[in-house]
């Protein structure tokens, strides 16, 4: 039985507008062939000779991705009417022609750098969005690019790290709303479908020749560097380690049998089908840069030796065969005749986007790997000729260590030394150049004031053992070195301690920066000096309490910072603000929290006899609030509790005399408190004077004391 999609077909104009949508039911076919790691493509035939005038005005055509919301599209290569008024077309997975030719990579250089981080330069000032990628299973790597295009760098990246890539678009109404990328550090599932070779299920695409196999190796690690008898590093590298003095056996668990002594590691069952006629295995010598102990080098021979050890083959099926699958999805071939198994990935999938029986998929010899295996590989292609790197730095330690008769020559005879230098300099880069040219490395030197660069085989940075680059500086009038290496630069006074350094974690140390400008982030210090600190905000926050300085604006409060204020200090005057709130005696809320009480204010003067006075200052409060003079209570909250001897009021039912008071300062005006004593102070005897009281709401003035002269 045939099921039918819904496939429609939505064709776009110059401007990527939808502006035809053409029905499944007006198409004979719709294929789309996807490929790993490549273009996707499309092709497809449609009934009708009226979508002619359509097809003139389309650019692009575009599906939707099934069990999604998202589409992809693909660029409108070809089209043509046949002779029965059919439409035909094909077209190329769009992201490839706008990523080859809209916009370039000018220089950008990553050392060991996160994978998310160097696949950003690709779609920066792009109209891609990166929407996802693998979290911890990339590992680090080094990569640069130089003038490239965006479409040449993400090969690179895909190449070197190994990964998978997918493209899609969002269209709302007629328009494309986003654009969408999304790496994989391996796309699919294992279908847990298992063929068999040279059954009917499977053709054959290409079968390489059993004369490539090997069905032994001969494994050899990095080189032991040399120490002397104190443990000191003396530079130079023994032979390239080997398994020699490792023993395996099936007995024990592994899975062949390897004894001491033998170089080589074979896979017997695979000798006895690939091997020579004799019984003689067939054997082949690979170099593991990178592995310093001989276990590591026999596991990883071993995996290596698996595969090498088989046939390479392609096949393809029908996807009826393989039931709903998809492109990166694995599948297991078993090889009964030479007892070999191995799972592969459908790395080519053409897909009936109007039927599901006309599919067909592509599998065979990319060989599922581990992660292990994945992250090995990744950093392999990184260091890659280090053994070669090391003889070179070796090479100049040993003429280094050949002229230390120099330093002490340099103190007797400071220009012949000079000679001497110069001449030790020319040797030694000559050296350098006769080792680029058979290794295919690069080494660049230029004086203390240029550049000095290390690199490797194709411009890439050399890693694994520290290159020191030193010169002899003078800083501040102390001499000192300045010292490069991986991992950073730092200065080393004559004490031989680190005065100042740049981490290649990104980090600075130094007892003392010395700038005009210091632009960052995040400052943290114990003490600040200077003589001017120009900022946007500065707040300090502890204890319960905060204080910030933000536009010209000094706020004081409790909590945390953004709570209601408790006190602001601007150019205007200092304000205070209610930080509780009130209830009138009907308990009902009258002050409100966070409402300005008062404060010291800055003032207009008026007018007087025709004089204009100046600014005043003014203490005043809020309607609704009352500012007073009186004796304060310590509390532990360090607000205290006053009992007022002189009340300003700007009048109101509602406020209240003191805590429990039941009258209220209902008229404008300056009100005296009960119990208060009135006195006038004559400085010239210093004594006060006694005047009056205030008793049970009377004023009671001292007529020995206070004179009242009619006017």
């Amino acid at each position: 039985m045939v099921t039918i999609k819904q496939a429609t077909l939505l064709l776009l104009n110059k401007n990527e507008e939808v502006f035809k949508r053409i029905p499944p039911q007006e198409m004979t076919e719709l294929y789309e062939t996807q490929e790993l790691r490549a273009s996707y493509q499309i092709q497809g035939t449609v009934l009708a000779k009226k979508y002619m005038k359509d097809f003139e005005q389309a650019k692009y055509v575009a599906v939707s991705i099934a069990d999604s919301q998202e589409y992809q599209v693909f660029a409108l290569t070809t089209w043509k009417i046949s002779n029965d008024d059919k439409i035909t077309f094909t077209g190329i997975d769009e992201p490839h022609f706008e990523l080859e030719s809209d916009g370039f990579i000018k220089d950008r250089r990553f050392v060991m750098n996160d994978f998310s981080k160097i696949i950003q330069p690709i779609f920066e000032g792009s109209r891609w969005t990166i929407r996802s990628v693998p979290a911890d299973v990339i590992p680090v790597g080094t990569i640069n690019f130089y003038f490239e295009s965006r479409l040449n760098a993400l090969k690179e990246v895909i190449d070197k790290f190994d990964v998978d890539v997918t493209f899609s678009y969002e269209i709302t109404g007629n328009k494309i709303t986003n654009r969408y990328v999304d790496f994989y550090a391996e796309m699919g599932k294992d279908t847990g479908k298992r063929f068999a070779y040279g059954s009917n299920a499977l053709s054959i695409i290409r079968e390489t020749s059993t004369t490539d196999l090997y069905t032994a190796i001969v494994p050899r690690g990095d080189g032991i560097q040399k120490v002397d008898e104190n443990g000191q590093a003396t530079g130079g590298y023994s032979r390239k380690i080997n398994i020699s003095d490792v023993e395996w056996k099936k007995a024990n668990g592994h899975p062949v049998d390897k004894p001491k002594g033998q170089l080589y590691i074979e896979i017997p069952e695979r000798t006895q089908v690939f091997g020579f006629p004799a019984g003689h295995p067939k054997v082949t010598i690979k170099d593991y840069d990178g592995i310093k102990d001989t276990d590591d080098l026999i596991r990883q021979a071993y995996l290596d030796l698996l595969d090498i050890s088989r046939p390479k083959i392609q096949f393809s099926t029908q996807v009826t065969n393989l039931g709903n699958v998809s492109l990166g999805d694995a599948v297991t071939i078993v090889m009964p005749k030479y007892q070999i198994q191995y799972k592969t990935r459908i790395f080519k999938l053409k897909i009936d986007l109007l039927t599901n029986t006309r599919s067909v998929a592509e599998f065979g010899d990319y060989v599922v790997k581990t992660a292990y295996q994945r992250a090995y590989e990744a950093w392999l292609k990184d260091k890659h000729n280090q053994d070669s790197q090391d003889e070179i730095n070796a090479g100049i330690n040993d003429v280094i260590d050949a002229n230390k008769e120099f330093q002490d020559m340099w103190n007797e005879q400071q220009e012949e030394t000079n000679k001497l230098v110069e001449k030790w300099k020319v040797q030694v880069s000559k050296d350098i150049e006769d080792a680029r040219k058979e290794i295919g490395d690069y080494i660049k030197g230029q004086d203390q004031l240029g550049e000095i660069i290390f690199t490797g085989k194709d411009m890439l940075p050399t890693r694994g053992n520290i290159y020191n680059i030193v010169a002899r500086s003078l800083i501040n009038g102390q001499q000192g070195q300045l010292i490069f290496n991986s991992n950073g630069l730092g200065w080393y006074g004559a004490d031989g301690k680190v005065k100042m350094g740049i981490t290649n974690d990104g980090r600075v140390i130094a007892d003392e920066i010395y700038s005009n400008t210091l632009e960052t982030l995040t400052i943290k210090t114990a003490y600040l000096y200077g003589g001017e600190i120009s900022g946007v905000k500065f707040k300090s926050i502890g204890g319960g309490k905060y204080m910030t300085i933000d536009s010209s604006q000094m706020l004081f409060g409790k909590g945390t910072e953004g709570s209601t204020p408790m006190m602001s200090l601007t150019g205007n005057g200092l304000n205070f603000y209610d930080d509780v709130g009130g209830y009138s005696n009907v308990d009902e809320p009258v002050g409100k929290k966070g409402e300005l009480m008062g404060g010291f204010r800055l003032v207009q003067g008026q007018n007087y006899i025709n004089k204009k006075l100046g600014s005043g200052i003014t203490f005043a409060a809020a309607p609704n609030h009352i500012a007073s003079l009186g004796v304060t209570d310590s509390t532990s909250d360090e607000i205290g509790t006053t009992n007022d001897f002189l009340t300003i009021s700007p009048g109101g039912d509602e406020l209240a005399a003191f805590s429990g008071s039941s009258s209220g300062f209902s008229e404008r005006g300056i009100y005296l408190h009960s119990g208060v004593e009135l006195y006038i102070y004559n400085s010239r005897i210093s004594t006060p004077v006694h005047i009056g009281s205030v008793e049970d709401g009377a004023l009671v003035l001292s007529k020995n004391k206070v004179v009242m002269e009619d006017m």
